[in-house]
């Protein structure tokens, strides 16, 4: 950022912003008028937009990161999110990750999906390990068979 003084204005040049809502990262020119000594008027005006097309998201802090992920439901979890990069994958071994295990977006499974059913109670199993006993809820349908609600309690 650069700051200039001249003839009663005030420049703040090159300054940047990144809007997460519109994905832009928005280059601004400020102009300040000092009128007096108690009145100071902003006049704001976009000197260039530039538009980044791909934001790099690894520059986000740990902890956004993994608020961001921890909004994802488990199925989401385990089978996309943890394989984008290394940094994720690192982030959903976190236990604090899995302390709310959510498979109810599944719905009734029809007979056709019991292959599905399999696959699911697999992620489950998988996510109830990765919690190391910080597991506090935990949301199943239509899949929990007695050997994942056992394999439940005992973690």
């Amino acid at each position: 950022m650069k700051l200039t003084i001249h003839q009663n204005h005030v420049f703040i040049v090159n300054s940047k912003y990144f809007n997460f809502s519109t994905n832009k990262t928005l280059s601004f020119c400020f102009t300040f008028s000092i009128m007096s000594s108690s009145c100071l008027s902003l006049v704001m005006e976009i000197d260039n937009l530039e538009i980044t097309a791909d934001p790099n998201w690894l520059e986000l802090p740990r902890d956004i990161t993994m608020n961001i992920l921890q909004r994802l439901d488990t199925v989401a979890l385990v089978t996309s999110a943890s394989v984008v990069c290394p940094l994720w994958w690192n982030i959903c071994k976190d236990p604090h990750m899995w302390t709310t295990i959510d498979m109810m977006n599944n719905l009734s499974l029809t007979h056709s999906e019991l292959a599905y059913s399999s696959r699911l109670e697999k992620i489950c199993r998988y996510a109830v390990d990765r919690s190391c006993g910080h597991l506090k809820d935990i949301y199943i349908k239509s899949f929990g068979t007695d050997g994942v609600l056992l394999h439940i309690a005992n973690r």
